[in-house]
């Protein structure tokens, strides 16, 4: 067991990661999604936001509904939402999108560590077709 004396960037994003891991089961049995969100602290106090969302008989979040929905009038493709990109090496998996930002309008989530990052519908569709494997590609893999 660890004792925590006062917090710190890294120490609230283990505790973060733990917390997620354990409001898991509790998730699952009210069929909900529970996210630790943004942070704030000093040295003695930390507060944390947990971020609560149902979802629709088909199991899709109100993220998902909505990033799937907004997809045409915003220039991405539906099937985007939950998908894995790759930037800068880094894995990242687009997890839904931030309407009051007219510029960074995607929401990612890094995989390693779920924290969360914005980036342009541009760079994502980038990211996205340099990751599908060229036509030329495909055809080659499929001959024996």
């Amino acid at each position: 067991m660890t004792t925590t004396t006062r917090f710190t960037r890294d120490g609230l994003r283990d505790l973060a990661q733990d917390i997620d891991k354990a409001l898991e089961e509790v998730a699952k049995k009210h069929e909900i999604s529970i996210k630790v969100g943004n942070s704030r602290y000093s040295n003695l106090e930390a507060t944390m936001k947990l971020e609560l969302s149902t979802t629709n008989n088909s199991g899709e979040s109100q993220h998902e509904l909505d990033f799937r929905s907004l997809a045409s009038r915003f220039g991405y493709e539906a099937d985007w939402f939950g998908r894995t990109i790759h930037l800068s090496g880094t894995a990242f998996k687009v997890s839904g999108l931030n309407m009051k930002s007219p510029k960074n309008r995607i929401n990612l989530v890094r995989v390693k560590d779920n924290k969360g990052f914005k980036c342009p519908v541009a760079v994502l569709r980038r990211a996205i077709e340099k990751d599908l494997p060229s036509p030329q590609a495909t055809l080659t893999l499929g001959v024996k």
